[in-house]
């Protein structure tokens, strides 16, 4: 107030910039604080529910849209080298393996998810899938880790690594 009063201003005029200047003071707080909240293990929980239920209903689109523009997804497998994808390179091998399917589904359970600071955690998990692929059913098993950040207020997945644990013909 000392500042203010050497302003020549009235007392009331003085009280009412005070007032102001706490009010703006206390928005600036409330909004700093609500951008650096940090990421919530609900969050997570929704975002791989979204995950699974996107796969369900073939949305390649919307699939994508939870990976970073810089995100890395590598699938790990004991029959092959590893298959290291960027996001462009992920969409074209879900369109591919999408079309193929007659039927498919999965299921995806978070087993541990551990937040690193405000804006990155870590979630590992295992996703069960029933395919039809061409006539041939498949059941299969990946136990897989992903690391979320969240960009400009949304959460997305930055890198993941699948490890297929099993696919196996059901007939």
């Amino acid at each position: 107030m000392p500042i203010l009063m050497d302003m020549g201003l009235t007392k009331k005029f003085q009280r009412l910039i005070a007032v102001y200047l706490i009010c703006l003071g206390i928005w600036v707080l409330g909004a700093t604080s609500a951008i650096a909240a940090p990421i919530q293990v609900t969050e997570l929980r929704e975002l791989i529910q979204t995950a699974e239920d996107q796969a369900n209903q073939g949305q390649i689109d919307q699939m994508i849209a939870n990976f970073r523009e810089d995100a890395q997804i590598t699938i790990y497998s004991l029959e092959s080298d590893p298959l290291v994808m960027d996001r462009a390179s992920y969409y074209r091998n879900l369109a591919s393996v999408f079309r193929a399917y007659r039927h498919y589904r999965n299921r995806m359970v978070i087993d541990r998810i551990k937040i690193i600071d405000p804006d990155h955690a870590l979630i590992q998990g295992t996703t069960y899938e029933q395919i039809n692929d061409r006539d041939r059913p498949i059941n299969g098993i990946s136990n897989w880790q992903a690391q979320v950040s969240r960009t400009n207020g949304k959460l997305q997945f930055t890198q993941v690594d699948a490890h297929l644990a099993r696919a196996q013909l059901t007939n």
